[in-house]
């Protein structure tokens, strides 16, 4: 397995799991977790801003990893043929409903995907720097990890 990720065949009891880390997602989980260890102090600002991106954006790309790996899986077990054709938005869909997995909400995906577009497609003629906030880091790093969860079929554990 490419990208950053490692599955681990566990045997224990008759049945075999597998558990699979992803480095870019533990990235993301850490950055989460040092924006939320400093304090609101205005001098701090800039760094927390820091690890709030990179959380945002490595949650992403986590996200897009995994959705690469869970078509794969699909493909093998006859439930999709290649990956779909357009924007993520529509590949998860698609991955998605091949799993079963829970409905998706293009209003919920796009709200969350606009932080991210906003950070790689920075406007310059935007007056004032929008401050993210640690809630919306979590909420994002959380809606990710989720989907990942509901597209990839063996167990994704974070590093701590």
């Amino acid at each position: 397995m490419a990208s950053g990720c490692e599955r681990i065949k566990l045997q224990g009891r008759g049945s075999m799991s597998r558990l699979t880390y992803c480095s870019t997602l533990d990235d993301a989980y850490f950055f989460l977790n040092q924006s939320k260890s400093l304090s609101g102090t205005p001098s701090i600002r800039p760094l927390q801003q820091r690890y709030i991106r990179a959380c945002i954006l490595h949650s992403w790309i986590a996200l897009e990893e995994m959705l690469d790996h869970a078509i794969q899986d699909l493909e093998k077990l006859g439930k999709m043929n290649g990956s779909p054709p357009g924007p993520l938005s529509q590949k998860l869909q698609a991955a998605l409903k091949a799993r079963d997995a829970s409905a998706f909400s293009p209003a919920e995906f796009a709200a969350r995907r606009k932080v991210r577009n906003l950070l790689v497609h920075h406007v310059s003629n935007q007056s004032e720097e929008h401050l993210l906030t640690v809630d919306e880091a979590s909420r994002i790093f959380q809606y990710c990890l989720d989907h990942i969860r509901a597209v990839y079929p063996h167990s994704v554990t974070l590093r701590i």
